[in-house]
């Protein structure tokens, strides 16, 4: 190739890099927040399973239903309609990420052979201080990652996967979520080993209905909304 259009593309890319690198935490999350915003509402098919030393959950399928802005409705082939609030993002968390907390750019990283932006989230309340991280996809703008330290040495680790619905909406695949909570000083359970004290919640999601008008009978008189 001339050097004129190596130097050419060399030009180009850096530029693409520059622009890149002016954007802020709230830009970045503005793109994460329209991906939800597109969805105003969904039904899908769930298989959850809870790894727990303390939690005895048999593993259900679900189907769940939800419509913008906080209607959930959750119903179990195994009578059992438990959904677990870790490893599942419902509703925009985005736009309330940004609405409650400070944020700050922690540089950039690599999740899944991703490139992915790196988002510090801060939110202070009465009785905690909430750490938040956010990996985010430089490309596709998805949350891949979120740790979570929300008070009394307490953490969450969730991973998450996605798949493209109607060729058009990014939802999520699957999610692993990792949650510890450490055991009460002198306890037994604080002699065991950190792997002991874990609780994993596996969530996969299938069969993805978007934007069908679902009717607000269907959230009526429901424990399942939020």
């Amino acid at each position: 190739m001339p050097k004129l259009g190596v130097a050419l593309l060399i030009y180009i890319f850096s530029g693409i890099q520059a622009i890149a690198g002016t954007l802020t935490a709230r830009q970045i999350l503005e793109r994460v927040a329209a991906n939800y915003d597109a969805v105003q509402d969904y039904i899908v098919e769930a298989k959850v399973k809870v790894d727990s030393p303390t939690i005895h959950m048999p593993e259900t399928t679900m189907k769940i239903y939800f419509k913008k802005p906080n209607k959930l409705h959750v119903e179990s082939k195994e009578g059992f309609a438990m959904l677990p609030k870790q490893g599942f993002l419902v509703g925009n968390p985005v736009r309330e990420i940004m609405a409650t907390c400070k944020l700050s750019m922690a540089g950039t990283g690599i999740v899944d052979g991703c490139k992915c932006y790196v988002i510090k989230a801060f939110h202070e309340r009465e009785d905690c201080k909430i750490d938040t991280t956010l990996w985010i996809d430089a490309r596709r703008w998805l949350i891949l990652r979120m740790n979570s330290n929300p008070g009394w040495d307490s953490s969450i680790m969730m991973k998450l996967r996605y798949t493209k619905v109607a060729n058009k909406f990014w939802l999520p695949s699957q999610s692993h979520t990792t949650i510890i909570i450490p055991p009460s000083p002198g306890s037994q359970a604080e002699k065991k080993p950190v792997s002991e004290k874990q609780t994993v919640i596996y969530i996969s999601f299938s069969n993805y209905q978007v934007n069908t008008g679902l009717s607000d009978k269907i959230f009526e008189g429901k424990n399942g909304k939020r």
